[in-house]
């Protein structure tokens, strides 16, 4: 019996011992978690720099220059049109044609688009009166613009977008060079105010990590990106897949026409527009509030579930580190250091893109809450309303989800 009870206590010693050596479920999710948030934030960084920037692309004097139409679409666009529009008048491509959509404008963007077409024959402006069923406002304008449209290529930009003259030039050498039937570009933001260049900051940053653009151009890939300020597409692969007739009641067109190109088969590729085009995105924190009323559900298809799980996954991220940091104990606390560290980092490579500088990345936190806030403000109330109201215009749930099923 007594050796009986020593090889009881041996074995006592021996259990206590394997559960002291074995790490605490705190200290292993710490791990997992910097682990995966390492391997998102050098996917994310090797990707930005994988990024061409236009104003490198250096054009050869015997360059072919294919025709190129400009279509713009503009509801109510007084503030912008003007500046935008000139900088598109004065590209220095020699075989350009400009079709700007204004779509039932109720102040003076008509007037000023009267009076720049004077002595303008490049410019064409088409007036839309009536908005067909079935049709978001501003796809349809896009649609009516590229049916009036020539060219071998097409440039959708918006009327608030700012170009430096020798864009279009350097961006048709790239996709012809390069055989690209779709390039997207991405456009300096001017953000006033920082606590609006706070959130825009973030912004960046998820949509970056969701979309992963950068591999847009693998056709291996399922990746794809779309970008209202620059979708450049040839003209003939743009009416092979329906136009915006196959995404007529998307309120996010210009991501779904890149998704609509690429499952298509088409080459895409994504190019940074730093110092050669510049966009206002919002004016004040209440405007893009109002802005992504429309389209943060639709990004997710209008499912409840995913966004209910998403938006839990995504305070979890970037909050649940945050109170590691703080309750935790020993080694899991100082992981959970290095992961808020790691997030600053992902936060701060965006800080260039709105002009704010890298500490900025800090307040992370506020805008994870913020984008979650405005996330579940635009569910709840495209849910109670049943549709979204956008530009004045109400549109039903019933037929924006009708438009769901391709995607």
């Amino acid at each position: 019996m007594v050796m009986g009870g020593n090889y009881g206590t041996a074995r006592a010693r021996q259990e206590s011992i394997t559960l002291h050596a074995m790490p605490s479920p705190g200290l292993l999710l710490a791990v997992v978690c910097l682990l995966l948030l390492v391997l998102m934030t050098v996917d994310f960084i090797r990707g930005g720099l994988s990024i061409r920037l236009l104003r490198d692309v250096i054009v050869p004097g015997d360059a072919s220059a294919p025709r190129v139409s400009v279509v713009i679409a503009a509801r109510n666009e007084e503030r912008n049109i003007e500046p935008a529009l000139r900088s598109v008048l004065a590209q220095d491509y020699p075989n350009l044609e400009i079709v700007v959509v204004d779509d039932r404008s109720e102040d003076r963007t008509a007037s000023i688009l009267s009076r720049l077409a004077v002595r303008q024959p490049l410019l064409t402006v088409v007036r839309i009166d009536q908005l067909p069923a079935g049709w978001l406002g501003k796809n349809h304008a896009l649609q009516e613009g590229a049916n009036a449209a020539t060219g071998d290529w097409i440039l959708f930009t918006d009327a608030d977008v700012v170009m430096n003259p020798s864009t279009i030039r350097r961006a048709i050498w790239l996709v012809t060079s390069g055989g690209i039937d779709h390039l997207a570009g991405v456009a300096d933001m001017t953000v006033p105010g920082s606590f609006l260049r706070l959130f825009v900051m973030g912004f960046i940053l998820y949509l970056n990590m969701y979309l992963r653009p950068w591999k847009a151009r693998d056709p291996k890939s399922r990746c794809y990106i779309g970008i209202g300020a620059f979708n450049l597409v040839r003209s003939d692969i743009y009416r092979a897949v329906g136009g915006h007739t196959a995404i007529a009641m998307r309120p996010d067109d210009d991501l779904r026409l890149g998704q609509l190109l690429k499952r298509s088969g088409y080459r895409q590729d994504i190019v940074s527009g730093h110092q050669v085009m510049e966009v206002e995105w919002y004016h004040s924190m209440r405007e893009l509030v109002l802005g992504l009323e429309k389209n943060q559900f639709a990004a997710l298809n209008y499912s409840l579930v995913i966004t209910v799980l998403g938006s839990l996954a995504h305070l979890l991220l970037a909050l649940g580190p945050i109170a590691g940091v703080i309750w935790g104990t020993g080694l899991a606390r100082w992981i959970w250091v290095l992961v808020v560290l790691v997030t600053v980092l992902g936060y701060a490579v965006c800080t260039p893109y709105v002009r704010v500088r890298w500490w900025y990345a800090l307040g992370y936190p506020l805008v994870a809450v913020l984008f979650n806030l405005v996330l579940w403000r635009s569910t709840l109330l495209t849910l109670t309303r049943r549709g979204i109201r956008w530009r004045g215009t109400y549109y039903s749930l019933r037929d924006l989800k009708a438009n769901r099923a391709p995607f």
